[in-house]
């Protein structure tokens, strides 16, 4: 649907989102309306370049450490972005199921979670998230102001 309203260009629109975002490792994201995970897979790895972006400049800085150590730096996927996490939020059960198909097709398997949800009453604590998308998604909101108030409760 989107491809078709947009031409293809939501594709830009989203990069260029991610590009004025400018996530650092560490950040909290939720994703609301997002259940195809477009905009979720960009944020994962956007910030998992700017984490091994990271990684290399501490590495420089410290040319003192044997390979053994900077082979073990590289290989610690286990926090491959850097304390980044994306929270999918959709009302919609079968677009999750999208999402979550496409994100084990991808390998996306850290930083990832699926929830369903309604943009107008989030099933989150306040204060919770860094950065708040909800793109497309905004047209089907029937009331935009509570969704609005609710995306200003969960961020820090």
């Amino acid at each position: 649907m989107n491809d078709m309203m947009s031409l293809g260009i939501h594709r830009l629109w989203k990069d260029l989102l991610l590009w004025k975002m400018h996530p650092l490792p560490g950040t909290q994201l939720l994703d609301v309306a997002g259940g195809t995970g477009d905009t979720a897979f960009r944020f994962l790895n956007y910030v998992q370049s700017q984490h091994q972006r990271k990684q290399k400049r501490q590495l420089r800085a410290q040319q003192s450490l044997s390979w053994e150590e900077i082979a073990k730096e590289y290989q610690n996927e286990e926090d491959s972005l850097g304390g980044s996490h994306v929270m999918v939020c959709d009302i919609n059960k079968e677009m999750l199921k999208v999402g979550k198909q496409k994100a084990l097709t991808q390998g996306y398997r850290a930083g990832l979670a699926w929830v369903l949800g309604d943009a107008e009453e989030l099933p989150f604590d306040d204060d919770k998230f860094d950065i708040y998308t909800i793109a497309f998604g905004i047209w089907n909101v029937t009331n935009i102001d509570q969704a609005l108030q609710e995306a200003h409760r969960v961020l820090k």
